[in-house]
């Protein structure tokens, strides 16, 4: 097997395993489950970051926020 296509063998079985783990977990798939959970966690935090950043009192902690935000934005990217 040539080096092409064993890289196209890594490229398919990896696929596979991200499409595996974006859906609904398997039984048994602690890593899915696991980021599945994580991923609703961040949206769950995102809505509560956009909720704190409209109020004025939070205006100290606006620079976090934003990192937060962006942060959040390139792991969803």
């Amino acid at each position: 097997m040539g080096r092409l296509q064993t890289a196209k063998t890594h490229y398919k079985n990896l696929r596979e395993r991200v499409y595996e783990v974006l859906e609904v977990a398997a039984p048994g798939d602690v890593f899915s489950r696991v980021l599945n959970l994580g991923i609703i966690l961040l949206v769950v935090l995102n809505v509560l970051a956009f909720g704190l950043s409209l109020l004025d009192r939070m205006q100290p902690y606006q620079l976090y926020l934003d990192r937060f935000e962006l942060i959040s934005v390139a792991f969803f990217s």
